[in-house]
């Protein structure tokens, strides 16, 4: 709509018939030109003069309005973003029942490295994660007016704050991990190295302990100790089995035998292959026989004519 064009916006895509409607409206460019000159533009037919001065005075004003007016169109033909929600993938560690305690037991390791680290009695982070959440790394504790416990160690956010978890860390079980190593460490010190102590005071608050004293603990926490205590028992042998089946030997290559016969029975079947792939050409076969530990050579030889001269290693 003309009436509501501006100094400043007066831009219809015909240059010279929106310069002369916008000259039109506008009363102090009109007093400055001669009579014959109003004339002409308020009969929208200016002359080379008149079409010069009005150029000159919106010229570049339009031409600024143009570059505006094309830049939006073009914009207007730029697609609309489209939210595209983020894929939902699989979270490894989202794991219930059955599934949590497989959890608890591939993480025997790392549990075990945690407890050496922080002085902690072997199984006590598998007791308390089983004790807490059944190893669920998205267990969701009630809501209360501190906070709502989370993760497989249930860390309130206050107290996962304190111990270095941040966001959703509480949700890693590695992360929650190292953290609550941390913390029972710091709590057994603190009651030095009572264990029931550093539990109630994982369960209760430590505060609540130093304060209220082991005689007035809730029944929750009552309850509590010897559950962790009893899953404890399971992660430390869950952790002894681990230990035993990483230290157990290869196989003997010997059997029950002496190694000293199985020395002389290897020396005897070299020879005789040998003497199969040479023939009935004459040879001596003589082998040397290196401890791995010692360094003792023992030499074994099958008697004929001519000689072959190797050495090797054989099993410790």
């Amino acid at each position: 709509m003309r009436e509501s064009d501006t100094a400043d916006n007066f831009y219809h895509g015909n240059k010279e018939k929106d310069i002369v409607k916008r000259a039109i409206r506008d009363k102090e460019f009109i007093s400055q030109l001669t009579f014959m000159e109003e004339f002409r533009l308020l009969r929208e037919k200016p002359d080379e003069n008149l079409q010069k001065k009005l150029n000159d005075r919106y010229g570049e004003s339009w031409e600024k309005q143009k570059k505006a007016h094309e830049a939006k169109a073009i914009a207007k033909q730029i697609p609309v973003a489209q939210k595209i929600e983020a894929p939902i993938y699989p979270n490894p560690y989202q794991t219930h029942g059955k599934s949590g305690t497989a959890l608890l037991e591939s993480m025997s390791d790392h549990f075990a490295t945690l407890e050496k680290k922080y002085g902690l009695d072997p199984g006590l982070l598998h007791g308390v994660a089983m004790t807490e959440s059944a190893g669920n790394p998205n267990a969701m504790g009630k809501p209360t007016k501190s906070g709502q416990a989370k993760g497989m160690f249930q860390f309130m956010p206050g107290t996962a704050a304190e111990w270095g978890l941040k966001g959703s860390d509480v949700f890693d079980p590695y992360k929650s991990a190292e953290a609550a190593a941390k913390m029972l460490g710091s709590l057994l010190k603190t009651h030095n190295g009572n264990l029931n102590k550093a539990l109630a005071s994982y369960n209760w608050g430590i505060g609540n302990v130093q304060k209220e004293g082991m005689g007035n603990m809730p029944t929750e926490t009552r309850n509590y100790i010897p559950r962790v205590r009893k899953n404890m028992e399971s992660g430390a042998a869950i952790a002894e089995k681990n230990i035993n089946r990483q230290e157990q030997p290869f196989p003997s290559l010997y059997g029950q035998k002496k190694e000293s016969e199985y020395e002389e029975v290897i020396a005897a079947n070299i020879a005789k292959a040998v003497r199969e792939a040479i023939g009935d050409k004459p040879f001596l076969v003589e082998i040397a026989l290196v401890d791995n530990k010692t360094g003792e050579r023992q030499r074994f030889q099958e008697k004929t004519t001519g000689k072959i001269t190797t050495s090797m290693k054989y099993p410790s």
